[in-house]
Order: structure tokens, then C-alpha cells, then sequence
């Protein structure tokens, strides 16, 4: 066995490229990439005065790690460095196409690594790597337009962050991080961001409007293949943080979704279509739609930003039952029916419109529909018995506590749904499926809302849609009985 030589303090900057393995990247595109993963990094290093060695490089493929030498100061790499890559990236981007373009995660943090003769370990060098891949830091840089987001350990923030203003203490955030065996707190900064928006005076576009631009759009001879989306893309500056997909309605679908949240993002699109494709039919529908999200449109006739679209399924024909728990829950929540569609029979699938009156709605339908498969409740507490297939509902007076009456919906639900081999409830913050005797809920991430907008016949379809989603395996933010 070798020798331990000791240990030396080192600081780490770890890198990895977002959207690196999306399909719709050809290779060409991903070696254009990792290449200028290299150079953005190698560019804002010399920017900033540190030294780059590439025998301190651990490479990754779409990912690097850096060990930078015991005498580099802390406080440059939360200071300068982050502003210097973001400028490096800006600037890569203008120049490449859209597949070949890149947004990055950073971490940064410090400690010791213990060499021998075969190599090195570090605990600390495992929590770089590990927090690099938070959720949080992901999610950031998923729903911005930034190029950059920088996540932090606790204690690289509380040492070298948190009483420095030049390294903008407070530009960060704390975030949970859950990664394999760690978890911890770490701290997340958007760099160079413009976070999405509405831009001023225009609407954000409902469910329905979304679905009717990519309708249009895919109709739209200038905007029907990848190649051709990539063209229009590519002079719009906030197209890097696009996620692409293969399938033509899911990247449709995900272009618009991004491009309606950035300011001005619409008209952009409607540009450089029109300078594309002017003439076509299908461009002045588009036209339209995106006039009358400009103008505010038809407030009696559009759903306000607040309101939501519900979706239940269930395989049986009578699908009341379900229905109705899921609204009381949804009511005790703090949300309300507005408006809903007749369901179609065979089996039964209804849409309604709900909108939000409290602003604890979504994380008390989240909680709620939790309880559901993991039995959180306290089920003494209200005479209530959820155990394995046998449920007990007790009925309470009016004055029944929010709990106590959360509770009966809930159990209400599971009564309902056992009489049903498939359940579907959809709604923008969360997805509950049973098949079975198996219950699946979790709020969706944004690929799964686009996968679903792209294939809306999965929600009737719930074997096909978790096969879609997840395969054999549940996804983080899932719970499961």
C-alpha cells in the first residue's frame, strides 16, 4: 500500500455544463462544447490572475474540476472570477450556434486533500463534486436566463463570502443540498441573469395560449424542423437557456414556455419568424396570439395568471367520487373551481379550471397530496385509520379544524381511488398517479411539464406516462406507497 505524503489545503472550483447529454446536441456540438468549456474557463482564469495547470484538472466530459495551488487567495474566486466567466460565456455564445452554446454551474469551496503515490482522496473534494449537482443550483439556472450560477459550501460562504461586499454576500441564497450521503447547506448566486419575466404590459400566457403558439409555430414553415428552430434561435440572446428537446412539439413547447417568461421575449420570437417565414398563414395566427397577450386580450375570456388547469382521470366510468375529493382538497388548500369541462365516458377524464385565492395554495396542496401516499398525518387525531388497503372515514362536524378536514379529504381520496386500477391528478404543481395499488406523487420538473404538453393523451395513459417519466426508477421530489 502507499504511503500517505500528507496533506495540503487546496480551493475548488468545480464546473459542469448544463444540458450537456440533451439529444438534441449532435457530437459535433458537444465536443464544440467541452471545448469551449476549456476555453471560457482558461480565458477568465487569465482575467483574473490564476494560474491553470493542466495537471490539476480533473476532467469529467461535460465537467471539470480544478485544484488550485495552497498561495491562491479565496477571496478572487467569489470576487472576479465569477463576472469574468459569465463575460466569457456571453461572449461564446454570440459566436455558436444554439447547440453548441453553454450555461454553466460553479462550485466553489476549500479543504484538505491527502496524497499518497497513486493519487489523492478528500472528503472536501467529494463536497465540491456534491454540490455541484444540487437541485437547487440546477433548478436556478433552468428558470433564468443566466449564463452562470455559482454554488457555494457553508463554509467557503461563512470564511470568505459573507463579510466581503465585493464578493456580493447579498446576491446569494441558502439552499438545501441532498446528493447521494450528503446533505447539507450550501448558498446559490445567479451571475449576469435577467431571471424571466413578463415583460411589461404583456400577460403570461396560459396553458391553453401556450399549447396554441406551438400549435401555430409547428405549422409555421420556418419553425417546423430543429434546424430550422435553430436558425430563428440564434440572433434572440437569451437562447442558451433554452432546454432542447428531440421530440419537435416537446422543443417547441420548451422554446416558448422560456421565451414567454423573458421580457420581450414574444415579440422577439415573432421577429424573427416573420423575417423567416412572413406571409405564411400560420405566421399570422402567431401574430395574433402574441398581439393579444401584448394588449392584456380578453380578461373575461382568458384565465388570469392565477388560475390553473386541473386534470383527473380515472379508468373506472364514474369518476365523481375522485373528482370530488381532489376539489375538496383543493378548496381546504386555498384554491377554487372556476370553470370546468364535461367529462368523456368510457373511462373518465375531466378538465377544470382552478384558481389560487391563498398564497400558501400550492404548498398546502403539495403537503396534502404527500400525506396521501406517505400516511403523514396524524390519523389518531381525527379518529381516522389509513392502514395498508383499509380506510375508515369519519365524517366531522362543520367546525372540524383545517387539519381534521384536510385529512378526510385525503382519506376520502384513497377511498375513491381504490376502486379504480388507474388514477391520474395533474396540475402545474403536482402529479399523483396510481396503478394499482401503487400511489406516485411529486411535483413535476419542467421536462416533465413539457413532456406532458407535448404527449397530452399520457394523462390517460398512466403506465405509459410513469414509463415516460421515470422508467423504473422514482425521481428525487417523489414520494411513493
Amino acid at each position: 500500500m502507499g504511503s500517505d505524503s500528507g496533506a495540503l489545503h487546496r480551493s475548488f472550483i468545480a464546473v459542469d455544463v448544463e444540458g450537456f447529454g440533451d439529444p438534441a446536441r449532435t457530437t459535433a456540438q458537444r465536443r464544440g462544447a467541452r471545448s469551449g468549456m476549456y476555453q471560457v474557463l482558461m480565458r477568465a482564469f487569465a482575467d483574473v490572475g490564476l494560474p491553470w495547470d493542466d495537471k490539476s484538472v480533473e476532467d469529467a466530459g461535460d465537467s471539470l474540476i480544478v485544484l488550485l495551488p495552497p498561495d491562491v487567495a479565496k477571496a478572487v474566486l467569489a470576487d472576479r472570477l465569477p463576472g469574468r466567466l459569465a463575460a466569457a460565456l456571453r461572449d461564446h455564445n454570440q459566436g455558436h450556434s444554439v447547440g453548441a452554446r453553454l450555461r454553466l454551474r460553479m462550485a466553489l469551496h476549500a479543504g484538505e486533500v491527502h496524497y499518497d503515490e497513486r493519487g489523492k482522496t478528500s472528503a472536501d473534494l467529494i463536497l465540491a463534486s456534491r454540490i455541484l449537482d444540487a437541485a437547487e443550483a440546477k433548478r436556478a439556472l433552468r428558470d433564468s436566463t443566466a449564463p452562470l450560477v455559482v454554488i457555494v459550501s457553508d463554509p467557503f460562504y461563512q470564511s470568505v463570502i459573507r463579510d466581503r461586499s465585493a464578493t456580493r454576500p447579498d446576491a446569494y441564497r441558502p439552499v438545501d443540498v441532498r446528493v447521494k450521503e450528503i446533505s447539507d447547506q450550501a448558498w446559490v448566486r445567479l451571475v449576469d441573469a435577467d431571471t424571466p419575466r413578463p415583460a411589461t404590459g404583456t400577460r403570461a400566457p396560459t396553458s391553453r395560449e401556450l399549447n396554441a403558439i406551438v400549435d401555430a409555430l409547428l405549422r409555421t414553415p420556418g419553425f417546423d424542423t430543429h434546424e430550422k428552430r435553430d436558425l430563428v434561435l440564434h440572433e434572440l440572446p437569451f437562447a442558451a437557456s433554452i432546454a432542447r428537446h428531440s421530440s419537435d412539439r416537446a422543443d417547441t413547447f420548451s422554446i416558448v414556455r422560456m421565451i414567454a417568461r423573458y421580457p420581450g421575449g414574444l415579440e422577439a420570437l415573432r421577429e424573427s419568424i416573420n423575417f423567416h417565414a412572413a406571409g405564411n398563414t400560420a405566421v399570422a395566427e402567431l401574430d395574433t396570439l402574441i398581439a393579444d397577450l401584448a394588449g392584456g386580450g380578453d380578461s373575461g375570456s382568458r384565465a388570469s395568471n392565477d388560475e390553473h388547469e386541473l386534470v383527473v382521470f380515472t379508468s373506472g366510468e364514474d369518476g365523481v367520487p375522485v373528482r370530488d375529493a381532489v376539489v375538496d382538497i383543493l378548496e381546504i388548500a386555498g384554491y377554487g373551481v372556476t370553470a370546468e369541462q364535461s367529462p368523456e365516458r368510457g373511462s373518465w377524464f375531466q378538465r377544470l379550471t382552478v384558481k389560487q385565492r391563498s398564497p400558501e395554495a400550492a404548498a398546502n396542496l403539495a403537503t396534502a397530496l404527500t400525506a396521501t401516499v406517505t400516511n403523514g398525518v396524524v390519523a389518531e387525531t381525527v379518529g381516522t385509520a389509513v392502514q395498508g388497503g383499509d380506510i375508515t372515514v369519519q365524517v366531522h362536524p362543520p367546525d372540524a379544524t383545517h387539519d381534521e378536514r384536510m385529512t378526510n379529504a385525503i382519506a376520502r381520496l384513497l377511498e375513491a381511488s381504490r376502486g379504480h386500477d388507474e388514477v391520474v391528478v395533474y396540475m402545474g404543481s403536482i402529479l399523483l398517479i396510481k396503478i394499482d395499488s401503487s400511489i406516485r406523487v411529486w411535483e413535476p420538473t419542467e421536462d416533465e411539464h413539457d413532456l406532458i404538453a407535448a404527449n397530452p393523451h399520457l394523462l390517460q395513459a398512466p403506465r405509459d406516462l410513469v414509463a415516460k417519466l421515470v422508467g423504473d426508477k422514482l425521481p428525487e421530489n417523489a414520494a411513493e406507497r
